[in-house]
C-alpha cells in the first residue's frame, strides 16, 4: 500500500525502516510521531484494535506496546506481501494478530460497535470515504486515532527541484486527508476531536548526500508531477544531488498531525 516497490534483493520491511531510520537521524523533533499520537490514551480496556492500512506493522508497534497483554490487533491492507512482517510485529508486542487482504473504500465486514481503538497512520488520505464506517464499528466509548502528513511537506524542496509543490504527486495523494483538511472530516462523525500537530523540519548537509539520496530515491514516485514534467527518477535524483553539492544544506519541511477522536456518531 505504501512507497515505491523495493529494489531488488532489498526486503521491502527493511527498506522502509532504513528510510524510518534516515527521517529520525536528520529530524528536529526527536519524539516518535506515533507514539506521540497515542500519548495519553487510555489502553486499559483496548483490548479490541483495528489499524487500517496496517502495512508492516509501525502503527501496530506502538498499539502493542500501549495494549494489554493478549489483545487483539486486526491489520487490514491491500497488500498480501505485508501478511507476514504485520503478524510477527503483533506478536513480538504480546498482542494477538491478524491480517486481512483487503481494499478499502467505503465499508468495513464488521459489525458495529466491534472496536475499542482504531488507528490509520499515514493511510487515511488513500480512503478518506471510511471515516463514518470508523464510527460505526468503534464502541461508543472507543477512540480513533489517525496519524497523516501536511500539504506543506517538501514544498521547498519540490520547489528547488523544479516541481511546483501544488501540482506534486506527494500534494495529490496528500490532499485526500492531510493535517490542514482532517479535522473538518472528522468532526462530522466523532463528538470530541484534538489535533496535535508535530511540527519536524529535516536537516541534510553535504557529508549526508548517501542519506539525502536514499531518500530521494524512494520518495521520487511522489516527488514528480501528478501529471506532465519530468518525472523520471534518475532525473530527480541528479536534480537533488546537483542541489546539495551547490547549497551544502537542504532543509525539508516534514510537518505532521495527529488526530484523536472519541464519541464516535454512527
Amino acid at each position: 500500500m505504501r512507497g515505491p516497490p523495493p529494489a531488488a534483493g532489498y526486503p521491502e520491511p527493511a527498506l522502509h525502516e532504513s528510510i524510518s531510520e534516515i527521517i529520525r537521524r536528520h529530524s528536529s523533533n526527536r519524539v516518535d510521531v506515533r507514539l506521540a499520537a497515542l500519548e495519553g490514551i487510555d489502553f486499559s480496556r483496548a483490548h479490541r484494535l483495528l489499524d487500517l492500512g496496517c502495512g508492516f506493522g509501525f502503527m501496530t508497534r506502538a498499539l502493542a506496546a500501549k495494549a494489554p497483554a493478549g489483545a487483539t490487533i486486526i491489520g487490514v491492507d491491500s497488500d498480501p506481501g505485508n501478511r507476514p512482517a504485520f503478524l510477527a510485529t503483533a506478536s513480538a508486542g504480546g498482542c494477538r494478530g491478524s491480517f486481512l487482504c483487503h481494499t478499502l473504500g467505503s465499508h468495513l465486514d464488521f459489525p458495529a460497535r466491534t472496536f475499542d481503538l482504531v488507528a490509520a497512520s499515514y493511510s487515511l488520505y488513500f480512503f478518506p470515504a471510511i471515516v463514518p464506517e470508523v464510527a460505526r464499528v468503534l464502541q461508543p466509548g472507543g477512540t480513533f486515532v489517525a496519524v497523516t502528513h501536511s500539504e506543506l511537506g517538501f514544498s521547498g524542496l519540490l520547489r528547488a527541484l523544479g516541481v511546483p509543490p501544488e501540482r506534486s504527486a506527494l500534494r495529490s495523494m496528500i490532499e485526500g486527508f492531510s493535517a490542514e483538511n482532517g479535522a473538518s472530516l472528522l468532526r462530522r462523525h466523532f463528538a470530541q476531536l484534538e489535533q496535535r500537530p508535530y511540527p519536524n523540519t529535516l536537516t541534510f548537509q553535504a557529508a549526508d548526500m548517501r542519506d539525502f539520496l536514499t531518500l530521494v530515491r524512494f520518495k521520487a514516485p511522489q516527488l514528480a508531477p501528478a501529471a506532465g514534467g519530468p518525472a523520471a527518477p534518475a532525473d530527480i535524483e541528479q536534480r537533488a544531488r546537483d542541489l546539495l553539492q551547490y547549497t551544502g544544506t537542504i532543509l525539508i519541511e516534514k510537518d505532521d498531525a495527529a488526530f484523536v477522536c472519541t464519541g464516535p456518531r454512527p
